[in-house]
């Protein structure tokens, strides 16, 4: 049977209206009271009512998360430590997570899962990278703080922002000092336009801080072949083998690449093997992410690695200071800096033209 306001009274030896005040913090109560009535409620296992808390306080201590795959190790990541946190500070947090099907009903699909936070009654939404067209019109309706982190929209607003400019600049800095100068850049995602690419930024500065050209090299590889039913990209290794040789025997003097992302590296790295290529000893490959399999593959992987904790703080913080101060529109950023981890895909440059014809590519 669920204990009551009144047990925890009898037990006290005061009325329900002081245990309601005391579990309230209210000073109406002494200090020496409430903490008695504290300590009786904790022995009995008193658990409040959090509806009937919210409909006093107006308040739910619920936050909104809208995400996509849980299922992408990144992101799971992040909102692991996001539930942590705000468990800690007494909040529960709502996760919806957006499935894209097709681009025109994106907006559709965000504007549904808008609504049903509202519906809710969250105190704050966070919003975690959907990208897509329409997010900010469907938010417009939203009257609780908002943040964004890890998605940059172009325009102010309280947000997160991951260094990854400089993460780019860190691991060219590397590689140059490794004696690399024909370095590529190699990328999947679609360029959209509404979506500013730091990394190629962070590139294209620091290859330009050597004197080396940025411009021309980076090269959209291939696209992953498919999204599977849970929202994570799969590449098709015939078809990144067949495009990552294309590339290599059309530039014959590269002598390191820097994958978009942690699974195009490893996809790359089984192909250079099936090409009889040696990582690094022929070419130096870099990820993005630091994912856990990069530390298990063979060599092991340089990689750009994403601060989860760091990241899920600022978060944190920033939407509790918001719900607190009740402040929806002043605009914040906080950008958390990423980390190069240096394994063993990366090594000093080769000397001359790669000669893929003698390394027994199929």
């Amino acid at each position: 049977m669920a204990v009551k306001m009144k047990d925890i009274a009898e037990r006290a030896g005061v009325s329900s209206a002081a245990v309601s005040l005391a579990l309230r913090d209210s000073n109406r109560v002494s200090e020496a009271k409430r903490g008695e009535i504290a300590r009786i409620a904790a022995e009995l296992g008193f658990k409040p009512n959090l509806l009937a808390q919210a409909l006093v306080k107006g308040k739910t201590r619920t936050i909104g998360l809208l995400t996509t795959s849980f299922l992408l190790e990144v992101v799971a990541a992040k909102v692991l430590v996001l539930d942590r946190m705000f468990a800690n500070a007494g909040y529960r947090l709502l996760t919806s997570f957006l499935h894209f099907q097709k681009e025109e009903a994106d907006v559709e699909v965000v504007s549904e899962a808008i609504d049903e936070m509202i519906r809710r009654g969250v105190d704050g939404l966070l919003v975690y990278g959907p990208h897509r067209p329409g997010l900010l019109e469907a938010l417009g309706k939203v009257r609780v703080p908002i943040v964004f982190f890890d998605v940059e929209l172009g325009v102010p607003c309280k947000h997160i922002l991951l260094d990854r400019s400089a993460g780019c600049k860190e691991c060219v800095e590397h590689l140059c000092e490794l004696g690399h100068r024909e370095i590529y850049l190699l990328r999947t995602e679609w360029c959209r336009e509404w979506i500013p690419d730091r990394r190629v930024a962070g590139y294209r500065q620091a290859m330009s801080a050597h004197g080396l050209d940025g411009d021309h090299r980076v090269v959209f590889l291939t696209e992953p072949d498919k999204a599977d039913e849970m929202g994570r990209n799969v590449f098709d290794m015939d078809k990144v083998h067949q495009s990552l040789k294309q590339f290599l025997l059309s530039h014959p003097d590269c002598t390191a690449i820097m994958a978009s992302s942690d699974e195009l590296a490893e996809c790359m790295l089984t192909c250079l093997h099936r090409m009889g290529l040696s990582v690094p000893r022929d070419i130096s490959l870099t990820g993005f992410n630091n994912i856990s399999s990069t530390g298990r593959t063979y060599p092991a992987l340089t990689t750009i690695a994403q601060p989860a904790d760091e990241i899920g703080r600022s978060a944190v913080a920033m939407i509790l200071k918001s719900i607190e101060s009740n402040d929806i529109l002043t605009p914040e950023q906080v950008v958390v800096p990423t980390r190069l981890i240096i394994r063993e895909s990366t090594g000093p440059a080769r000397r001359g033209q790669l000669r893929l014809a003698t390394k027994g590519v199929e």
